[in-house]
């Protein structure tokens, strides 16, 4: 690895280590929280649920993009510094809310009477995962569970997920846990020698995971015990992807692999070898997408590497602008992407927004004109033709694809809302 790709992941590293700084104290008293993160946005029974950047549990109705009821305020108190000043902060999401089906309990009010409810789970940069029941178009006031019962260290930086009733994350200290749904206890954790910035992926009964020592990692779920490692030529922070027994994933290193999900052996890598004609430029750090059997990866360098999911052979380079870190959507057969310029100056932010068709893999660019000057981190997500873009300044503004040059609308500040 170079000096120049060197020193763009030790700047990755401080910028996020920076956000996920959530309070700071001194004799003189507590500084006042900054709160940031990238989440997404969960469909589930025909309500939308979204995290804002300061701590809030929204649920939004798609049907009309209204607010149901009030959000859920989640808070953490840290306690640090030389007078050990506690400090209250809003929680930091960097993972999109995941949610149960519908379940029912008796009413307490009318003993022939069931009451029916969800349960919406979110994990937070003070490595914290919470359960807050939604009845009757309303969050409760508190927590239904919470684990572990106090802050850590370990910050929770790639989504959870919710399988077989079970919660599945990992935290930036090195650890991949399991946890019961139904009261968030531990059920298992693996201890990993790595930083981990990666969520984890699901399929049967293994569990996929990229970590910072170039490793991928496939667990056994029912105990956390290593199935097999595969080692990548730089440091892994993107999701993996399973797919018709393939995993694949990017790494720091600017390459491509798709790996045997059952073996750990490698499949095909992107590029080849250092002489192929097309070579990314930067980091795979955005989630990639499949479509009718090419896997589309996003690139730092503002590339989208189209690749055969069976052979890795280059489909097409589908240049668009500036950086790709927030992970597409996929609506029928278009791809829709966000790019955004890679700086947290605010006068340097901008955002573009592309519809990729991939029955011909030409792009229609669709401009956010808009003052917006902000970038976007947080993956994209989608409900029906309506594509939810949720950016830095915490704004959410929605994208109809099936009219294309239809200038995306604002929708909320989500920091906003009450």
């Amino acid at each position: 690895m170079n000096i120049k790709h060197k020193f763009l992941i030790a700047v990755s590293v401080a910028a996020l280590a920076g956000t996920l700084l959530l309070t700071s104290c001194s004799p003189l008293g507590c500084a006042t929280p900054i709160s940031r993160g990238w989440a997404g946005g969960t469909l589930a029974n025909g309500t939308l649920f979204v995290a804002s950047m300061n701590g809030k549990l929204i649920a939004i109705n798609p049907a009309n993009n209204t607010q149901i009821g009030s959000p859920a305020q989640l808070t953490t108190t840290s306690t640090s510094g030389l007078f050990s000043c506690a400090t209250s902060a809003n929680v930091v999401f960097y993972s999109t809310p995941v949610v149960s089906g519908v379940k029912t309990e008796p009413d307490p009010d009318n003993a022939n009477n069931t009451l029916n409810y969800q349960i919406v789970y979110i994990g937070g940069a003070n490595g914290m995962v919470y359960a807050y029941k939604f009845e009757n178009n309303t969050f409760s006031s508190d927590y239904l569970f919470v684990y572990p019962r106090q802050a850590t260290t370990g910050s929770i930086v790639g989504n959870i997920i919710l399988d077989n009733d079970t919660i599945y994350y990992a935290n930036s200290n090195g650890y991949v846990f399991a946890l019961n749904a139904e009261d968030l206890t531990l059920k298992w954790s693996q201890k990993i020698d790595s930083k981990i910035w990666s969520g984890p992926t699901i399929d049967g009964s293994t569990l996929y995971i990229g970590c910072f020592n170039k490793t991928l990692y496939a667990l056994n779920t029912a105990d956390g015990s290593i199935k097999w490692q595969f080692l990548a030529d730089g440091a892994i922070n993107s999701t993996p992807v399973v797919d018709n027994g393939t995993v694949y994933i990017g790494d720091y290193n600017r390459a491509f692999y798709a790996v045997d999900a059952a073996t750990g052996n490698l499949k095909w890598k992107f590029p080849p070898d250092a002489n192929s004609a097309v070579t990314p430029k930067d980091f795979f750090w955005a989630e990639p997408v499949i479509v009718n059997g090419v896997i589309y990866a996003p690139n730092l360098d503002g590339h989208i590497y189209a690749l055969d999911t069976v052979t890795g052979k280059l489909v097409k380079d589908i240049p668009l602008s500036y950086s790709i870190s927030s992970s597409p959507v996929v609506v029928g057969n278009d791809i829709v992407v966000a790019t955004s310029v890679a700086s947290y100056a605010e006068s340097k932010q901008k955002v573009n927004i592309y519809i990729i068709d991939t029955t011909n893999n030409n792009s229609v660019s669709v401009a956010l004109a808009l003052p917006l000057h902000e970038g976007v981190n947080a993956p994209l997500f989608a409900v029906g033709n309506t594509v939810y873009l949720h950016t830095y300044k915490d704004n959410l503004y929605t994208i109809n694809v099936a009219a294309p040059q239809t200038q995306p609308a604002l929708l909320f500040n989500l920091s906003t809302l009450k």
